[in-house]
C-alpha cells in the first residue's frame, strides 16, 4: 500500500476511511524504504537524517539486529513550516542468534550505546531510537505504548499516522539506495 497523502494539518491520516475494515486502512501504513526516501527526502535536512537512518540500520545489522520492522514516526513525518531535526524510529526486533543470555545482550548495548541507547543513536546517526523485543514477555504493552505515542501529534495531541518498514537487509535491488541518489542530485547534494 502507497503511504496515504498529508492532511491539511501536515500530518500524515491515522486512518483512509471513516469504516476501516483492514490493517492496511490504518496506521501503521507499510512503506518500503523507496516509497520513504522519495516521499520524505525533500529538503537537504531531511536528506541527511535519512543518510544516517539508513547509516543506523546498517549499524544494526553489524549487530545481528536483521528480523523484525521499524516504526517511524515523529516531526520527520510531518510537512511543516519547520525542518525535523531526526527521525523518531522503535525497532521491533527477534534477538539475534549471538544474544544467548541476558548478560550478552546488556555487554552489546553497553558497549554499542551509539546504536542501542536514544541519546547515542539521536548523536550520530539523527535517529531517535528505542527498541522492542519481539519475544518479550511484555510485548502487548509496549507496542500499545509506542502506537500511542506515534499516533498522536506532539504539540497538537491530534491524531496522525505513522509508517512501518521492514527491518530485513536492504537488498531489493538496492531501490533505496538509487532513490537517495536521485534526492541528492535534484537536492544538489
Amino acid at each position: 500500500m502507497a503511504i496515504p497523502p498529508h492532511l491539511p494539518n501536515g500530518t500524515l491520516p491515522p486512518v483512509t476511511t471513516a469504516r476501516v475494515k483492514h490493517p492496511d486502512q490504518m496506521t501503521p501504513f507499510r512503506a518500503s524504504l523507496e516509497e520513504l526516501v522519495r516521499r520524505f527526502a525533500l529538503t537537504r535536512a531531511r536528506y541527511h537524517i535519512l543518510e544516517g537512518f539508513f547509516d543506523f540500520r546498517a549499524a544494526l545489522r553489524g549487530q545481528g539486529v536483521v528480523s523484525g520492522f521499524q516504526w517511524i514516526g515523529g516531526g520527520f513525518l510531518e510537512l511543516r513550516d519547520r525542518e525535523p531535526e531526526d527521525l523518531d524510529v522503535v525497532t521491533f526486533f527477534h534477538r539475534p542468534a549471538a544474544w544467548t543470555t541476558r548478560e550478552e545482550e546488556e555487554r552489546i548495548v553497553r558497549t554499542e550505546p551509539e546504536i542501542f541507547t536514544s541519546k547515542g543513536a539521536a548523536g550520530r546517526y539523527r535517529c531517535d531510537a528505542f527498541f522492542v523485543d519481539l519475544g518479550a514477555p511484555d510485548l502487548v504493552r509496549w507496542t500499545a505504548y509506542w502506537c500511542g505515542l506515534h499516533s498522536h501529534q506532539a504539540d497538537t495531541d491530534a491524531w496522525k499516522g505513522f509508517l512501518e518498514v521492514p527491518l530485513a537487509p536492504d537488498t531489493v535491488g538496492d531501490l533505496w539506495g538509487a532513490a537517495m541518489a536521485e534526492r541528492a542530485a535534484a537536492l544538489g547534494l
